[in-house]
């Protein structure tokens, strides 16, 4: 019997099974079925022996199974010690080797140090044998060093190794002040001036054809020489933009025979605008070139960038600015916010392209920090000090007074009739009973009429005059009021727009003071109280 048949094992199915032969024997002694024990007792017993027989045999195989599992098991356990020991061991020799290592690499460390100085100052010895001979070579030839100049002619790449030479024996010249050098710093300053001429000679060259790899070679010479100041200012004095918008300014910017109106709404001068597109496209452009020209590129781009506002922007807002302040103050105004707008807006366009492209080119600060300062230098002198705020304040009471020409002049007739009336008994008593003779308005008739409203009966000469011109006898108008608070509010824009954030809020201040003193207290104040003197 194997196991899968043993998991279907029935015990009643087993005992009828071996029973099954001794209960269908036929019975010899009578025809009736009787049971006889006998036959079956002995089945069973024999069954029993057998399965006592089969229950050693399993036992026995039970131990011996046992034992091997048990002799295996003390095996792999003598195993795991063994593989334990032999990694420790392997952790140990590791740990060591480690440190010898370590050891190891210090020592080479330090001998890499050594090496390293060793060879530092073997380099410093050589150039400073090299600058000792060059500098007697100067000194001995009065015509030159022939020897520093065989050695700049002798290869396509000497004349980049030349120039830290010379740079080296300038400081040396420099700072040496011992008799009988003189020839050497005269021959040195001159050979100098010969290669700087020269190599800036080659630029030009190479920037009239478009040549960008020799003036990428020059620049880096030049860099080497003297810090290649006089490179990138030969690159920015040549540049087209700069020529072309020299000659537009020395034209000017305005026709001699145009008239300007004073009150006429403000345009952004054509030339102008023209020249912030042309800064737009330009700078660019210019990154492109300037950056795989010069090694040095972000400081000459901002270079570029400030020459472009400190000369042609500044030449441009003097001449729109000065026209203005001589047609007045309004109209100056108007230009210095639209050309303060214009410029915000040429740099914020520059921030973004600073932002996109040169500062993930150059993993650097790019010329943001610049176009900061150049807008701020470029207006500083419009609305430093207070200076936007006076002008701004000065045009406000002028308009103002502008509007309530005719309040004005009611009211300093009225104040004359009052001083004479009050001097003189009889010209008052006159006064009084005339006062009297004539009906006045009554307030709900002068709110009425200044509120639109017509009345039906309302056809006297005193309610048509006030329906015409409130303000010519002494009354407040809601579109006088309407009219001044465009004024205010337009002066508000141009304050927010030219006042720093630190200054925002003092210079709101000082404009609502010249509109509450201009418009409260000299206009409807003054229109009030004199409303009840008439009444």
């Amino acid at each position: 019997m194997n196991y899968k048949e043993f998991r279907n094992y029935d015990s009643k199915t087993f005992i009828d099974q071996r029973t099954a032969a001794v209960a269908s024997s036929p019975l010899k002694t009578s025809l009736v079925k009787q049971l006889e024990p006998k036959p079956l007792i002995a089945k069973f017993e024999s069954t029993l022996d057998d399965l006592l027989r089969l229950r050693r045999k399993v036992q026995t195989k039970i131990d011996d199974l046992e034992d091997a599992a048990q002799a295996s098991e003390n095996a792999r356990r003598r195993k795991l010690v063994e593989m334990n020991l032999a990694v420790e061991e392997v952790q140990s020799a590791f740990k060591s080797l480690e440190v010898h290592l370590g050891e190891v690499g210090k020592t080479a460390i330090r001998i890499g140090e050594q090496l390293e100085t060793i060879d530092k100052q073997r380099r410093i010895a050589a150039e400073a044998k090299d600058l000792i001979y060059y500098f007697q070579d100067f000194n001995i030839k009065k015509d030159g060093a022939l020897a520093l100049d065989a050695f700049r002619k002798s290869g396509s790449t000497t004349e980049a190794q030349t120039a830290p030479i010379v740079r080296r024996l300038n400081a040396i010249a420099k700072e040496i002040g011992t008799v009988g050098t003189e020839m050497a710093k005269e021959s040195i300053e001159k050979f100098s001036e010969e290669l700087e001429t020269s190599i800036l000679h080659q630029f030009h060259t190479a920037y009239t054809k478009g040549d960008k790899e020799i003036m990428n070679k020059c620049a880096k010479v030049l860099t080497e020489l003297n810090g290649g100041t006089s490179c990138v200012q030969t690159y920015i004095n040549q540049h087209e933009f700069f020529i072309n918008q020299a000659k537009v300014v020395s034209n000017g910017l305005f026709a001699e025979d145009d008239p300007i109106d004073k009150n006429s709404e403000v345009l952004l001068n054509p030339k102008l605008a023209k020249l912030f597109e042309e800064v737009k496209a330009t700078i660019p452009q210019e990154w492109g070139i300037i950056s795989s020209v010069f090694p040095n590129s972000v400081s000459v781009m901002q270079n570029f960038v400030q020459r472009v506002f400190a000369q042609s922007v500044q030449n441009y807002v003097e001449q729109e600015l000065s026209v203005a302040v001589e047609v007045g103050d309004m109209y100056y105004l108007r230009t210095l916010r639209i050309v303060h707008e214009a410029t915000l807006s040429v740099c914020k366009n520059l921030y973004k392209f600073d932002k996109s492209v040169i500062m993930v080119d150059t993993k650097s600060v790019g010329i943001s920090a610049v176009l900061d300062r150049c807008f701020d230098d470029l207006f500083v002198p419009y609305t430093d000090n207070n200076r936007y705020v006076e002008v701004e304040r000065r045009c406000l009471g002028n308009r103002f007074a502008e509007r309530l020409a005719n309040f004005n002049e009611f009211l300093v007739k009225k104040l004359e009739n009052i001083f004479i009336t009050y001097n003189n008994p009889r010209i008052q008593a006159n006064r009084t009973l005339k006062h009297k003779q004539q009906a006045m308005p009554t307030f709900q008739t002068v709110g009425n009429i200044l509120m639109g409203v017509t009345e039906k009966n309302s056809g006297s000469i005193l309610n048509k005059t006030i329906a015409a011109c409130p303000e010519s006898v002494g009354l407040p108008s809601v579109s006088a009021m309407l009219e001044i608070l465009e004024i205010h509010l337009e002066a508000l824009e141009r304050c927010k727009e030219l006042s720093k954030l630190g200054d925002l809020a003092r210079n709101v201040l000082a404009i609502f003071k010249v509109f509450i003193e201009e418009c409260g207290e000299k206009y409807l104040v003054s229109a009030l109280n004199m409303y009840d003197i008439r009444t």
